[in-house]
């Protein structure tokens, strides 16, 4: 007892604290919209990225990440990793032990439905009554949308057989882009796309941009019954119609067609003894019927003699039976053009003379006969120099001197063509000397608002570049050398991209004609 008399004095033997720790797990979640997007217009494709993580220090077992799909939503693609299960309004990943410290991915792509206020959640669960969810609101927005579906050319009338064109403008006229759009386009029975013999076309519309305007591709329509014929077109995204309009075209009974053509011959006014002129004829078919068993007299003086004709009519030309100064051409059937707007089919012919003697008033006449129509040409020249046999093209007489010029030509596809309509331009050069000339040098001055699709010389494209001193000149690569009467071909396809009266105009240099031969064309665009 503490009373007692010979009491032991205490001795402690250790002192501390007791810890004690207890170790749990910590289910988490995180959820956005990636670019953080909180509004969009249907039809809109919205990516989701989530990750389900395990902050705690033990591991969880039975772990589950769900994600409920908006109604009226869809997926745009196969999520990242593939969910366990999929139905129409939820994603599930049945993920089974989390590991401390470790997390699950997944990313989802969903295309946004009707106008409205949506909520986008996920769901993280684990055993021991686990759960963490995460909602992201999202407003789509009704999509504001400016079709313009309008006749091309204010046309809506046509003869069976005949076309009608249609031209359509986009605009988005609100702050979300456009995607996953189509083009629907509706035509009454005998209102057919030529190409695919159907009056029902859906045409897909890549993504557009909140206040973007953009023209589509003109809609070509064949009429194939009299009567009203509308057509009607719509703009569908997400399962809505943004824009929607009608046209209403009238089919009329066909009229008798008026055959016409136009015949054209170019040949130097001037050159001398020795040279190789080159004459070009073009036949175009001018009227409504298709020209047939079409017959061309080209008529020219003994001064001149006929070496060679461009290679596709060298079947078609000969000369008539005792008379080497008169051939005949037989062109193929020339078919009338495809529309008031495009520009007339046509054969031509280039014939290279050579020439024997100076004559002072030379004359070449030319006469087209076809569907009871006759039309004549004619080109007036000179020659000068001494009588001779002349050498072949390729080697003239070295001691000869040089005569003549390059000569350039440019003509267009069609006047007028409409804006954001592919066009094409011919430009021709000629070397109209005696003599092979060098470094044929060819520039064209394009006018601002046009945008070049390619040169293309015998169909193969050719490399072109702007000019150092001014970008809208395109300077074609340095022909090296060009035989005398030999001629070079160019296609230009442009797209005119403003409203405008485009001045085009192309010139040509050589190491032997150093003052520029130009050729000059006038288009007009219309809206």
């Amino acid at each position: 007892p503490e009373d007692a008399p010979n009491r032991i004095s205490e001795v402690r033997l250790a002192g501390g604290q007791t810890i004690v720790t207890f170790q749990a797990p910590v289910l988490n979640l995180e959820a956005l919209a990636l670019n953080n997007v909180a509004r969009a217009a249907p039809g809109q494709e919205i990516s989701f990225a989530a990750a389900m993580g395990n902050a705690g220090d033990t591991d969880i077992s039975g772990t589950t990440l769900t994600m409920r799909i908006p109604e009226g939503w869809q997926l745009a693609r196969k999520p990242t990793p593939e969910p366990t299960s999929i139905t129409q309004s939820f994603l599930t990943w049945d993920h089974g032990t989390l590991q401390m410290g470790r997390q699950l991915d997944v990313q989802v792509d969903l295309i946004a439905g009707r106008a409205g206020s949506y909520n986008v959640e996920f769901s993280a669960q684990g055993v021991q009554d686990m759960q963490v969810t995460r909602s992201l609101p999202i407003e789509v927005e009704r999509a504001v949308v400016d079709l313009s579906f309008t006749p091309s050319g204010n046309r809506t009338e046509a003869e069976i057989g005949d076309f009608v064109k249609c031209d359509i403008v986009l605009k988005n006229l609100g702050n979300s882009s456009i995607n996953n759009a189509v083009l629907l386009i509706e035509a009454a029975e005998g209102l057919v796309e030529p190409n695919y013999q159907t009056n029902r076309l859906e045409n897909p519309i890549q993504a557009l941009r909140p206040q973007e305007t953009r023209r589509l591709q003109q809609l070509n329509l064949q009429v194939q019954r009299l009567g009203e014929l509308p057509v009607t077109a719509k703009l569908i995204s997400g399962g809505m119609v943004l824009a929607s309009q009608q046209l209403t075209f009238r089919g009329l009974e066909p009229q008798p067609k008026q055959p016409d053509m136009e015949l054209s011959l170019n040949f130097a006014e001037s050159f001398a003894v020795g040279a190789s002129p080159l004459a070009t004829i073009d036949l175009s078919n001018t009227g409504q019927t298709t020209l047939s068993d079409i017959q061309v007299e080209i008529q020219f003086p003994a001064a001149l003699e006929a070496r060679s004709v461009n290679k596709v009519n060298e079947r078609r030309v000969a000369p008539t039976a005792g008379n080497r100064n008169v051939y005949l051409w037989t062109p193929p059937p020339i078919l009338p053009r495809s529309s008031e707007s495009a520009a007339p089919q046509f054969q031509q012919l280039r014939i290279q003379f050579a020439c024997l003697s100076p004559i002072e008033a030379g004359q070449i006449v030319v006469r087209a006969f076809a569907g009871g129509l006759e039309r004549r040409a004619q080109a007036n020249f000179r020659a000068t120099g001494a009588a001779s046999t002349p050498a072949s093209p390729g080697a003239p007489n070295p001691a000869t001197p040089r005569e003549g010029t390059l000569q350039i030509s440019l003509r267009e596809s069609g006047d007028p063509v409409q804006l954001g309509e592919k066009m094409s331009y011919f430009l021709s050069v000629t070397n109209n000397q005696n003599r092979p000339d060098t470094n044929i040098t060819i520039r064209i001055a394009r006018p601002q608002g046009v945008e070049l699709e390619g040169v293309y010389e015998r169909g193969v494209r050719r490399r072109t570049q702007l000019s150092p001193t001014n970008s809208r000149i395109i300077e074609l690569p340095v022909v090296q050398f060009l035989r005398s009467g030999e001629t070079l071909d160019y296609t230009i396809e442009v797209i005119p991209r403003n409203i405008q009266q485009m001045q085009w105009r192309a010139t040509v240099t050589s190491e032997s004609i150093r003052t520029a031969r130009s050729a000059e064309e006038s288009t007009t665009v219309l809206p």
